[in-house]
């Protein structure tokens, strides 16, 4: 006989309190990935293209504020059964689809594919 777990029988207090736990460990997470990101884009930017430091806090800016904004309408004002984190990457892809740009993963690669446009060359 297999067990199942559910929160049928947990009292409400600790309902409560698993999702504190969760949103803070969710929180947490997502802050430990977006400094990793930043991180590794301020790398690439400096590396390939010579960034400096004015120049890397211009496109930090820049980065924050979609990230802000993007945040705010994956979560800000949605039913809190629908907030996941991927919901802020779905809004993401739909922006870039608009502008020509598809983005996918596959086993951890990203995979860009752009719409070739009159007189510009993909790249």
């Amino acid at each position: 006989m297999k067990a199942r777990l559910t929160s049928g029988g947990i009292p409400q207090e600790y309902k409560k309190d698993i999702d504190r736990i969760f949103r803070d460990y969710e929180q947490r997470y997502q802050n430990v990935i977006l400094e990793r990101m930043m991180g590794a884009m301020l790398l690439t930017v400096n590396d390939l293209f010579g960034f400096g430091r004015r120049r890397m806090e211009r496109l930090l800016a820049g980065f924050q504020e979609i990230i802000h904004g993007y945040n705010e309408d994956a979560y800000d004002g949605v039913d809190k059964h629908l907030q996941t984190m991927e919901a802020m990457n779905r809004l993401m892809r739909e922006e870039l689809a608009a502008r020509g740009i598809e983005i996918s993963q596959n086993h951890g690669n990203i995979i860009i594919r752009t719409a070739s446009r009159k007189g510009h060359k993909d790249g």
